[in-house]
């Protein structure tokens, strides 16, 4: 099991990406256990979350992403199944990627939705889970958005289905990709 140090204070416990669950450890927030069920991916270009808590750090946004997250709050476990999905949505006349955050609980009979922020999502829910409380959630924890492992995983994906250019491959290689695509190259001139 990896044992990630980052920022000092928190810890990442995993054997992540060949068993789905990994503990965090926040000093601030409490321990956290997320299971991941579909690690996403980062569209291009990424959309960037900015953090209150940690001044200057950001997190890419994946798109696909779902993770059952289970933490304690006084006495009691909350369950909860975080997704992150983006929509197409014409915005100023331009066709644009937004993210859709989506929080269900209650074994999937109550959810919530935020087109604004992962946190405004994670707060919503805390409002809905406790009426009466004033507490506050961070939605880059709640949705498991800091842990660096899925980060890294996510972006040794990308880094392997990245073609290199036509231009690069040798005569084999250009036949092997051309006809593994079922492209036909019509020589113009």
């Amino acid at each position: 099991m990896a044992n990630d140090k980052i920022k000092h204070d928190t810890i990442e416990l995993h054997d992540y990406p060949r068993k789905p669950e990994i503990e965090y450890k926040d000093p601030s927030t409490g321990t956290y256990h997320y299971t991941i069920i579909s690690e996403g991916y980062y569209p291009s270009p990424p959309v960037l979350v900015r953090t209150q808590r940690k001044k200057n750090s950001s997190y890419r946004i994946p798109d696909n992403y779902k993770v059952v997250v289970s933490w304690a709050k006084k006495s009691k476990t909350l369950n909860i199944t975080c997704t992150i999905n983006y929509i197409h949505q014409c915005i100023n006349d331009k066709m644009q990627l937004k993210p859709c955050f989506k929080i269900e609980f209650n074994n999937g009979h109550q959810t919530i939705e935020s087109w604004r922020s992962a946190t405004h999502a994670a707060n919503l829910f805390a409002q809905t889970y406790n009426p009466n409380g004033k507490s506050t959630l961070s939605g880059t924890i709640v949705f498991g958005l800091q842990l660096k492992c899925v980060e890294q995983a996510r972006d040794s994906h990308r880094q392997s289905n990245t073609l290199r250019p036509l231009e690069t491959l040798s005569n084999s290689a250009k036949r092997s990709r051309l006809e593994s695509n079922k492209l036909l190259i019509i020589k113009i001139g």
